[in-house]
């Protein structure tokens, strides 16, 4: 294990303070408010912004961008694959993914 990473890990303060940043101050007013930074949130204010032209969006999350249930699990649905449902699932899923990766790369 790399020295620094244990340090890292060890460390009572975050040594990359832009990881953990905080505002100055909010503002008094959103056109929207997301509470929880996971894998729904940011889809969330992703799907605000490209469908509604939001783009005055505060994502608010207690700890660090995809830390919770999303960075645990890496967002992966249970193998439920055997079903035609669920076939049918997983391949929508797929679609979509190579669709969101066309629009960001």
């Amino acid at each position: 294990m790399p020295l620094n990473l244990l340090k890292f890990g060890l460390s009572k303060t975050y040594p990359e303070p832009r990881m953990f940043r905080q505002p100055d101050r909010l503002k008094s007013s959103y056109d929207a408010v997301i509470i929880g930074a996971g894998g729904h949130g940011l889809a969330a204010a992703y799907y605000l912004s490209r469908d509604y032209g939001m783009t005055d969006v505060a994502v608010l999350e207690r700890s660090y961008l995809g830390g919770g249930n999303t960075g645990r699990n890496t967002t992966i649905i249970r193998s439920n694959y055997l079903t035609p449902e669920g076939v049918k699932f997983y391949d929508e899923s797929c679609a979509c993914g190579k669709i969101c990766l066309r629009i960001l790369t």
